[in-house]
């Protein structure tokens, strides 16, 4: 079975999981130059997947990826790119009867690396441990997705992560 794992941005991370049990990971840049018109990011998207992922994968069985639940109103931009790419990857996997299943952020980072509320650092040191080399967050995050998906993640050590120390409670003084 071929599984294709995306953290879908402008900057799309990508692990491919192949039937033969090896795993590709790594990045693609969309970002459009300024001579290109608004559309430009999308239709580089479409072709990759056509080109880079269909072609040389015709066995393709599942498509998961990082649901993006909720944005804060700085990322209303970057929120419309990833639902852009979101609903073209629908279209790809739906055209070629492949199931898509999303993944929510906080869930990924509790199950791969011990806390839903990890940083991409503890993300890429994970992936580090496993013997991953990877360059940046965004192939972290494709192959944390994919591991999750595959209910193949490590012991949830933390493992070359900080873990955070639990704070006690202060109690109130008590006038005795």
């Amino acid at each position: 079975m071929t599984i294709l794992s995306l953290d879908l941005a402008t900057t799309t991370g990508y692990a491919i999981l192949r039937a033969d049990g090896s795993i590709v990971h790594g990045e693609q840049s969309f970002a459009g130059h300024p001579r290109e018109g608004e559309g430009a990011r999308f239709l580089k998207f479409q072709m990759w997947l056509v080109r880079e992922i269909a072609q040389p994968y015709p066995d393709l069985e599942r498509i998961v990826y990082e649901k993006v639940i909720g944005v804060g109103p700085s990322q209303a931009f970057a929120a419309q790119i990833h639902g852009g790419f979101r609903a073209l990857m629908l279209m790809f996997a739906d055209i070629r009867r492949i199931p898509c299943d999303g993944f929510n952020v906080t869930t990924v980072k509790k199950q791969f690396v011990g806390s839903g509320k990890a940083t991409k650092d503890d993300v890429m040191a994970q992936c580090r441990s496993l013997g991953f080399k990877v360059q940046n967050h965004n192939e972290a995050d494709a192959l944390a997705i994919l591991h999750v998906a595959t209910n193949t993640c490590p012991i949830l050590t933390m493992s070359g992560a900080t873990p955070k120390k639990k704070r006690k409670p202060e109690l109130a003084e008590r006038p005795f």
